[in-house]
């Protein structure tokens, strides 16, 4: 993972943490990091798009939990 994608991630996991105070870190980071891993595309850099879907399964998982 490069450097500005590795930043983006961890951009929403910030975000998710503070809409989601009461789960862990690690909680947050893994779901963040397994919807990246859904929609990760063959070494090639992440679009906006791509960086929102993974925020937005990411979202969805933490609220059904």
């Amino acid at each position: 993972m490069q450097n500005q994608e590795e930043s983006r991630l961890l951009s929403i996991e910030m975000e998710l943490e503070k809409k989601y105070p009461f789960f862990k870190k690690m909680d947050i980071y893994t779901t963040v990091r397994d919807a990246y891993k859904k929609i990760q595309r063959r070494l090639r850099r992440f679009t906006e798009r791509e960086f929102e879907e993974v925020k937005r399964i990411a979202d969805r998982d933490l609220e059904l939990s």
